[in-house]
């Protein structure tokens, strides 16, 4: 039975030292690697070791499911049992009170049982995690995760990924990372705000948009920004077609009246 290293133990020691002195970043953060050109890793984005072995993020491209280059972590050595490493990203700036959603998408490269414990974690220096949700995936799935957290204290935030498994079970892969504030335009008591469902979501081909008011115009953007589709419904309902689209995370902006509300879409 293969023997996995303890995280507690590890994720308790873990210092904030790796981290490289740039300024921090206001909300929304996304990161998709769009921009990287070659394998080195981007500026203010540093990664070590946490076992005894060199295994270390870096940065790949050329696997399916995922767009342009993405996080990378080879578990090859045949010095130790398991590997393990942190990759440090951009240091965030977080509002007392705000609730925040995390997104991000990743897969194992091997298509059969192997474990793989992905520990994202959100904290001030010296503080506890705000957020800090293992994702664990066991076999060559392409996994989307979106969870929601809060912070009680204004302040900057760090943000790292931490990776644990056995030797020699292929690849992890590791991409579009966003952080960004909750929409929190729609009073739960006001009966009359704008509201918009999307469904399904995650979604592998159609989307269906609908409201309680007629759309006017929906665009659907990459993180980035680039606008990829752009239509005027005039109705209550709606569809977008993702099909050609790679797996990720997308924007819908729906404008109705004076109105612009903007909804993520997680595309499989």
């Amino acid at each position: 039975m293969k023997k996995i290293i303890s995280t507690v133990a590890v994720l308790c020691s873990m210092q904030f030292t790796a981290i490289a002195q740039c300024n921090p970043v206001n909300l929304p953060y996304a990161e998709d690697l769009s921009n990287v050109v070659g394998t080195t890793m981007p500026q203010c984005y540093t990664t070590q070791a946490e076992t005894f072995s060199s295994n270390v993020w870096q940065i790949s491209s050329g696997a399916a499911g995922f767009d342009d280059n993405y996080f990378i972590f080879y578990t090859q050595n045949d010095n130790v049992p398991n590997v393990a490493a942190s990759l440090y990203v951009r240091q965030l700036n977080l509002v007392a009170g705000k609730t925040y959603n995390v997104s991000y998408k990743c897969q194992n490269s091997l298509n059969q049982f192997e474990l793989f414990s992905l520990y994202p974690d959100i904290r001030k220096a010296g503080g506890n995690s705000v957020y800090n949700h293992a994702t664990i995936v066991y076999d060559g799935t392409l996994t989307n995760v979106s969870r929601e957290f809060e912070v009680t204290e204004t302040g900057v935030y760090y943000f790292l990924f931490t990776l644990y498994t056995t030797s020699n079970t292929g690849d992890f892969y590791l991409d579009d990372i966003v952080v960004e504030e909750v929409d929190d335009t729609m009073a739960a008591n006001d009966v009359t705000a704008y509201s918009f469902q999307v469904y399904p979501n995650p979604v592998e081909q159609i989307a269906i948009i609908t409201g309680n008011v007629s759309i006017d115009k929906i665009e659907l953007v990459s993180t980035t920004g680039q606008l990829l589709q752009s239509r005027q419904p005039n109705a209550a309902e709606t569809r977008i077609d993702l099909s050609a689209l790679a797996a990720g995370v997308y924007y819908l902006n729906i404008n109705s009246g004076n109105e612009i509300i903007r909804k993520k879409i997680i595309k499989q």
